[in-house]
């Protein structure tokens, strides 16, 4: 139950401070984009486990073809 709590404790943490560093440096791209690199080496380092790894991977070349798409029919 604790590991439990301190892996909620662990994610809570990243996502407010990626949404906050989305928020504050939106205006700054290289700065965005240094501040979620770091936050994401944070994560990959609190989680080490292969399948982790790879599902970061997928999520994050998925995630960039969908926002590509998107971008590219003019949604945004």
């Amino acid at each position: 139950m604790k590991r439990l709590l301190r892996a909620f404790v662990y994610s809570m943490l990243l996502a407010f401070l990626s949404l906050f560093s989305v928020a504050a440096l939106w205006i700054s791209p290289a700065a965005l984009a240094a501040a979620l690199a770091a936050i994401s080496a944070i994560m990959l380092l609190v989680w080490r486990s292969r399948e982790d790894v790879y599902l970061y991977i997928i999520v994050g070349i998925s995630g960039a073809l969908a926002e590509l798409a998107a971008v590219g029919s003019g949604v945004w």
